[in-house]
């Protein structure tokens, strides 16, 4: 859905928010929306951003940054993106929530709080590195308004450094999928 324009798959979420709007309104029945930022936590695949940077930390390698590291990006802990869609729910409210982070932060502070969450876990000590011969991924610098969802939704997020911790766990215990829910509150027991 991303060629040849990088920005058409959230071209057509807003389509399918305003068409639900729409169709709310003549069919008289009421709708909420909650938008997630960059998600991560257990069970999320090795691709991205937040898993690399905690593996190649806990293998003891520095983990590589694309660009200047200064791109913006927030990140939301599942279970986070979880509780807001419930709240949202049970509180059959209506309107668009941002499902966000406790703050934006550069690539290369989320890469070094990896190196931190690594780092109290046990793991090796680690810094990340910049690799300025690759540019960053075109949809980093992104910054979300979480103000409805933390006034109408009493929605407030895991820190990153918490939420890393309990991803760095997980990976730790062997990052099986059917073992994210022990890891995503609280300490694994």
């Amino acid at each position: 859905p991303q060629t040849p324009d990088p920005h058409s798959y959230g071209s057509a979420k807003f389509l399918a928010e305003r068409l639900l709007a729409i169709a709310s309104v003549r069919a008289r029945f009421r709708y909420a929306v909650v938008r997630p930022s960059c998600i991560y936590g257990p069970g999320q695949h090795g691709h991205n951003a937040i898993p690399r940077f905690l593996r190649a930390a806990l293998a003891g390698e520095a983990p590589t940054v694309f660009g200047d590291g200064a791109s913006v990006r927030d990140d939301v802990f599942a279970p986070d993106l979880a509780t807001l869609m419930l709240e949202a729910a049970l509180r059959r409210t209506e309107g668009a929530y941002h499902a966000a982070g406790e703050r934006e932060r550069t690539i290369l502070e989320v890469a070094r709080l990896c190196c931190d969450a690594v780092r109290a876990e046990g793991g090796p000590s680690v810094e990340p590195r910049l690799d300025p011969s690759r540019p960053p991924t075109w949809w980093i610098d992104q910054r979300f308004d979480r103000g409805p969802s933390d006034k109408s939704l009493g929605y407030w997020p895991v820190t990153l450094l918490a939420g890393l911790r309990r991803h760095v766990c997980w990976i730790a215990a062997g990052a099986d999928p059917r073992d994210t829910a022990r890891f995503g509150r609280g300490a694994p027991s």
